[in-house]
């Protein structure tokens, strides 16, 4: 990924299967939440590491 454009629609896409991720915690039992938990947190550290790519491509 080369260009903001780029970085911006992967951001969405990513954004989306937080939400995603988010709604089935909502749904989950018990069993299943640790799990989803840590999907969550590998999501926003994606996420982080996104916008971290971003920053770097905007500045050069």
């Amino acid at each position: 990924m080369s260009t903001v454009t780029e970085h911006q629609a992967a951001a969405a896409l990513l954004n989306q299967a937080i939400h995603a991720v988010n709604d089935l915690w909502l749904e989950a039992d018990g069993d299943d939440k640790p799990f989803l938990d840590e999907a969550i947190s590998k999501l926003h550290e994606a996420q982080s590491l996104m916008m971290k790519a971003r920053l770097r491509v905007e500045n050069d």
